[in-house]
């Protein structure tokens, strides 16, 4: 891409007059960069545009006034680097005549798990990712991508799926495990809880309508709804090896409609929430307040079978870890 080009597909400013006239590829990691490759300071960090300097960048997009430590190559400034960010994306979209389809949040982290057909990719939610996917991909590639501002951006004409369609017949099933029929399809012992079924049905639909091959053997890495399995000194164990089960939610939205999902199956002395101390909401279970991870070793203290938690598994693993000894005493 010439870099005159380059200025005006992102709004910047060209702050020099440089010798070099294009760019053949564009990078947001410094330690990747080559000769003649375009770095974009995402991190804003002055010791990551020394390094691609170092590799042979040939033009630095920046959003803040930087120090010009090479007049032989191109420094161009723009206000907003996300912006820029997006308006290179919907360039080469364009140019390379993409197809995105969006999808809902929930959609978005079922159809990560899935096996989908080659000629539709999932797009990555963070606009740098998803910039260097499209640099990457060739002509007339379809998209699914989560419903976002940065999505919209790029493609305004999209549309949205239907939200939820309840399967023809759902069998009984365990908290984590679904069976259920849905247009001829007999999904056996799914390892994802009856709560995102119809959530699943109304992507399988729309795949089917889209002529989009997939199979929807495997969830063990759905981000939502994620159970970790403890003993009563919440050491965590195999999945399904106890009956206590710590519930970790991210999405607040999610966790509100997943709390009362538990409220209305189970008994509410079976129950307990566990939630950051700045969240603001009623139910009709024992709710406790935490102010830091390890905290967590409060629940020690209560009888549950569930324990519904606003927040990431990966931030209490250390505390869940954690072994209480008692050291003996000579008195």
């Amino acid at each position: 891409m010439r870099i005159e080009n380059l200025v005006r597909i992102t709004g910047g400013v060209l702050l020099n007059a440089p010798s070099v006239d294009s760019i053949n590829d564009i990078l947001t990691t410094s330690s990747k960069v080559q000769r003649e490759n375009l770095f974009i300071d995402v991190n804003h960090d002055e010791s990551k545009i020394a390094q691609a300097l170092e590799n042979g960048a040939y033009a630095i997009l920046t959003s803040t006034i930087p120090q010009i430590k090479d007049e032989e190559i191109a420094w161009i400034y723009v206000e907003d680097i996300n912006k820029a960010i997006i308006k290179i994306a919907r360039f080469y979209a364009i140019q390379k005549k993409f197809t995105f389809i969006t999808l809902l949040t929930v959609q978005y982290a079922l159809a990560k798990c899935m096996q989908i057909d080659k000629k539709a990719k999932v797009l990555s939610s963070n606009p740098s990712d998803a910039l260097l996917e499209i640099l990457k991909s060739k002509d007339n590639e379809t998209f699914f991508v989560v419903n976002s501002d940065f999505i919209t951006k790029i493609d305004p004409s999209i549309t949205l799926p239907k939200k939820r369609i309840e399967p023809d017949k759902i069998f009984q099933s365990g908290l984590f495990y679904s069976t259920f029929i849905f247009r001829d399809k007999y999904i056996n012992n799914l390892k994802l809880s009856p709560f995102f079924v119809p959530f699943l049905c109304a992507l399988m639909e729309y795949l089917d309508e889209l002529h989009v091959e997939y199979s929807v053997d495997n969830f063990n890495h759905f981000e939502h709804f994620y159970p970790q399995f403890v003993n009563n000194n919440l050491e965590q164990k195999d999945f399904g090896s106890t009956d206590k089960v710590l519930i970790f939610e991210t999405d607040f939205e999610l966790f509100l409609k997943e709390l009362n999902f538990l409220e209305e199956r189970y008994n509410h002395q079976s129950l307990v929430v566990f939630t950051p101390q700045e969240t603001s909401f009623t139910c009709k279970v024992e709710t406790i307040v935490y102010k830091s991870f390890c905290d967590i070793q409060n629940l020690k203290d209560i009888d549950f079978k569930y324990a519904i938690i606003y927040g990431r598994l990966q931030d209490f693993e250390e505390s869940l870890k954690m072994k209480v000894t008692n050291q003996m005493s000579l008195f």
